[in-house]
């Protein structure tokens, strides 16, 4: 599996983390799926990156699965939700073909 790190996109991670853009987004899509009424959804975000989609959902309490294939990216999602106390993401360095088959997802 090729690796998809870009040290552009990695140096650029500190300013996509407090961007407006991004964050709206993300509310967005939480607000959405809180409409579903379902509080405990499982949600797999493959090519997660460093996480911050990942994150933003557990940090209003959906359990994440992320999956990305590069190592560096899912190294700093797990010590960003670790440093964050995030405790109900997982982070997966693969694709989505890795993951096992009897895994469940509700999104």
């Amino acid at each position: 599996m090729q690796d998809t790190f870009n040290s552009y996109q990695y140096d650029d991670l500190e300013k996509r983390e407090n961007d407006p853009y991004s964050k709206t987004k993300y509310k967005i899509i939480v607000d959405y799926l809180k409409k579903t009424g379902k509080t405990d959804m499982r949600i797999l975000n493959a090519g997660c990156g460093f996480g911050d989609l990942s994150i933003f959902l557990g940090r209003v309490g959906f359990k994440v699965v992320g999956v990305d294939p590069a190592v560096k990216y899912i190294e700093l999602a797990k010590k960003r939700a670790a440093s964050e106390g995030v405790s109900n993401c997982e982070f997966w360095v693969g694709s989505i073909e890795d993951l096992p088959k009897e895994e469940q997802y509700d999104c």
